[in-house]
């Protein structure tokens, strides 16, 4: 089955540290919220105090890219059925922050700790005056439009400051890029010159773009003569994903597949232009045969604090690789390729479910 055309625009952005600080060892949350404070500040102007009593709730472009809540009233019988009854639905954005780095290469003992606090093997982020900082934004389906505000609200995000209140350090947005329907980076905006470069700026559609990111796979798939690949996990991902979400269980290539076709289908539906319904669940009969030749992921409990729950969160994560062999595996490189474009799993607006396919 065809991947559908559901648009995509990733943004990077490249900030500059004004001052000394030091950031959690994974910067998703910590930039996610810093975006959703900015991007507020820059869509909202009527005064309330909470997004639900929100005089334009259903035309809100912050409720609907940073809260994704059923601002449309879509009727529960139109929904996928995994969709029915959640108060919030996939946002139209994928955080890209910084790979983790583990300060040493953990053993296998380590791996099978599932109560391994995530801060213990991972570095801080410390940044010194003038050091960079580079992460990406990519915005999926009707967000495209708001591109233009989403790089005013880094640029605010930046002024603002990250790290704790007491030692909160201010950033320069020095640049920002557009990808272009080729994959290339297009400046399109610099600290040198203030103005925004709009003209060459434009969505590429997912099916596109998986179409002219596989072929260098399936070339060197042909070449080696083996049906296989490693997945290698760059950022936490939910443990929801693994065979029975257990530390203990095995990441299955049908339960990876399944995962990323219900992220595709809701994604589709949900956020492009003309929604969309498909169905990939004929594609998961075809994932049966696909055996796991390594399994290399670690176990982590991954806390942090909630400022809009004012409270500590704990998320139960995996990073680390793992590898499949199948006969059937060229077909499903279209599938895995979407994954790698948009994170899989829970929490993907936090930077996590990141991974990167080798041949």
């Amino acid at each position: 089955m065809e991947l559908p055309d559901l648009p995509i625009l990733r943004l990077d952005f490249r900030l500059r540290a004004e001052a000394p600080v030091t950031l959690p060892p994974f910067l998703g949350s910590t930039l996610r919220g810093a975006f959703g404070n900015a991007l507020k500040k820059v869509f909202c102007f009527v005064p309330h105090e909470t997004t639900e009593n929100c005089w334009f709730a259903e035309a809100c472009p912050y409720q609907y890219i940073f809260e994704s809540k059923n601002l449309g009233n879509i009727p529960s019988y139109e929904l996928h059925n995994m969709l029915r009854g959640q108060k919030e639905f996939p946002h139209p954005y994928v955080l890209i922050p910084p790979a983790p780095v583990p300060k040493i290469r953990l053993n296998s003992m380590q791996e099978m700790r599932p109560d391994r606090n995530f801060n213990d093997d991972f570095q801080p982020n410390r940044f010194s005056r003038g050091e960079s900082l580079n992460f990406s934004l990519l915005l999926i389906g009707k967000a495209v439009r708001h591109w233009a505000h989403v790089l005013v609200a880094v640029r605010l995000l930046a002024s603002n400051g990250l790290g704790e209140d007491a030692a909160r350090a201010p950033f320069s947005l020095t640049a920002a890029f557009a990808h272009d329907a080729k994959g290339r980076n297009l400046e399109i905006f610099s600290e040198e010159n203030k103005r925004v470069m709009t003209q060459e700026v434009a969505p590429v559609n997912l099916a596109q773009l998986v179409g002219l990111k596989i072929e260098n796979l399936k070339d060197r798939m042909l070449s080696s003569g083996e049906n296989k690949l490693k997945i290698e996990f760059l950022t936490p991902t939910s443990q929801r994903i693994l065979l029975q979400g257990k530390a203990t269980g095995q990441l299955g290539f049908s339960s990876l597949i399944k995962k990323i076709t219900e992220r595709i289908e809701f994604l589709t539906f949900l956020h492009s232009e003309r929604p969309q319904k498909i169905d990939y669940r004929s594609v998961l009969t075809e994932t049966e045969d696909f055996c796991l030749t390594d399994n290399s992921l670690h176990f982590y409990r991954y806390k942090q604090h909630s400022e809009r729950q004012a409270r500590m969160i704990q998320r139960d994560v995996f990073l680390g690789n793992i590898s499949y062999q199948g006969e059937k595996l060229k077909k499903m490189l279209p599938f895995l390729k979407a994954g790698e474009i948009l994170s899989v799993g829970a929490d993907t607006p936090h930077g996590f479910g990141r991974f990167i396919i080798e041949v």
